[in-house]
């Protein structure tokens, strides 16, 4: 039912490379996504960073950082209007591109975590209209807290259950 106004089924399609090296302290990412519903059309990608501090056999925190750009795209034709010639449609540009940040941090305790990350941290206009004020869109902020934990399920620890809960606030 989210998209159900636009007549257009919603795409979602991410893709993410990520590792951590030199015995788990720095991490590096490569995350691309690309995203359709209705008229709008959304390309990202972005490189990651996260370096991790082990505090002792227990406690270890990991703070990340992810920079990358958003292209943003209508798909002009399929807007229904009654005037083919109207002055707002035929002023919006195809596509708008943006600069996107986000940000995290991450406390482990034996089997718990717990994260904090926000997410669109920079909250840039995305403006289809440079003429029209009421051409753009903005990126919200979100803020987003996290807790999971690894329960095994059998004795070497092969097969975990990892049961978690995110709660976001925009």
């Amino acid at each position: 039912q989210r998209y159900s106004a636009f007549g257009r089924t919603s795409i979602n399609n991410y893709l993410s490379i990520d590792g951590s090296f030199l015995k788990h302290k720095p991490g590096f990412g490569f995350q691309a996504g690309y995203m359709t519903y209705g008229i709008q059309q959304q390309f990202t990608s972005s490189l990651a960073y996260s370096y991790g501090i082990k505090i002792d056999d227990y406690n270890s925190i990991r703070f990340g950082i992810s920079v990358g750009v958003m292209d943003n795209r209508l798909d002009l034709s399929a807007i229904q209007v009654l005037q083919q010639d109207d002055p707002f449609i035929l002023a919006l540009q195809p596509n708008a591109t943006t600069f996107d940040m986000n940000a995290g941090i991450s406390y482990s305790w034996k089997g718990i975590r717990v994260g904090f990350a926000v997410p669109q941290l920079v909250g840039n206009k995305v403006a289809y209209s440079n003429q029209n004020n009421r051409g753009y869109y903005q990126l919200a902020r979100h803020m987003m807290l996290s807790a999971e934990y690894d329960y095994p399920l059998s004795k070497r620890g092969e097969i975990m259950l990892k049961p978690n809960a995110l709660l976001r606030f925009v």
